[in-house]
């Protein structure tokens, strides 16, 4: 089982389309695959696992306005909580019990939710190691998946070097602008700053995403891979936005529609292209 995190200290690189695609795409071609949903945000669990908010006004009727706020905060922050990816932060071994089917036979996902962004104080209040919680989880389903996809959220915290602890890969989407180059710049320090301080080869690449047909942008693919030569993958994904919305409103991704408009456009080929070059890679 190889472990791949994904992994930008900016956001909107196109981070989480590119985790759901890329395990979506690998467990298409019949390897198993397991999908964590380390952001707080929960958005990779939601496309797999949505189910629709139970609207009741029964709660809320003969209220004042203040009694109706105070029911909603009430409500929303102590509804039944299922267990998700925070649970293996107090015992690692849980994570056999949290792994949630899909709709696609050999992808399974460890979802998210909001209480994930108050795990980071709580490693650090812990004792002992805090970097290989996820790295001792992982240990507990080695033999039941090929692959293990981490969506990382783009927050330089404990949670991301649990992540980048337990890879074997890290992908890091960048599009072509000069922020996301800082960003790429300050994603590569802090790898670099752990694979010293915890003596660990870090095996990273970076993905141009969202690319646009621009001669400034041409240029910016030519710079890239003068400095990062085969550390920048081949692939590049185009921009195509009419796709990418449509999967996600309709929760997918764009390698699972039959529709002929989709399955031909240029980003599913893209996203084809690079599952075989990632294959080659891995």
């Amino acid at each position: 089982m190889k472990t791949i995190s994904i992994y930008n200290i900016k956001g909107g690189t196109g981070k989480t389309t590119a985790a759901k695609t890329i395990a979506t795409g690998m467990a298409l071609e019949g390897k198993k695959i397991c999908l964590i949903d380390l952001d707080p945000q929960g958005n990779t669990g939601k496309t797999f696992m949505y189910e629709e908010d139970q609207l009741d006004l029964c709660n809320y009727e003969y209220k004042h306005q203040d009694e109706k706020i105070n029911t909603f905060i009430y409500e929303y922050l102590n509804q039944e909580k299922e267990d998700t990816i925070c649970d293996i932060f107090d015992l690692p071994s849980k994570i056999t019990t949290i792994i949630r089917k899909t709709s696609i036979e050999t992808l399974d996902i460890i979802p998210s939710n909001l209480y994930l962004s108050l795990i980071d104080t709580k490693i650090r209040l812990s004792d002992g190691r805090q970097e290989n919680y996820i790295s001792k989880a992982l240990r507990e389903i080695r033999n039941r998946y090929d692959y293990v996809i981490i969506d990382c959220s783009p927050v330089k915290s404990l949670l991301t070097v649990n992540a980048i602890y337990a890879s074997d890969y890290v992908l890091i989407p960048v599009t072509i602008d000069d922020d996301s180059k800082q960003g790429l710049a300050m994603t590569l320090k802090e790898i670099k700053a752990l694979e010293e301080l915890y003596d660990l080869e870090i095996d990273w690449r970076v993905l141009i995403n969202m690319k646009q047909k621009t001669r400034l942008q041409d240029e910016n693919v030519k710079f890239l891979r003068f400095v990062f030569g085969d550390k920048l993958l081949k692939t590049l994904l185009c921009y195509q936005s009419n796709p990418i919305t449509t999967a996600t409103q309709q929760r997918k991704t764009i390698l699972e529609f039959k529709e002929k408009r989709f399955r031909e456009s240029h980003i599913a080929n893209d996203y084809r292209n690079l599952l075989k070059e990632l294959e080659e890679l891995l």
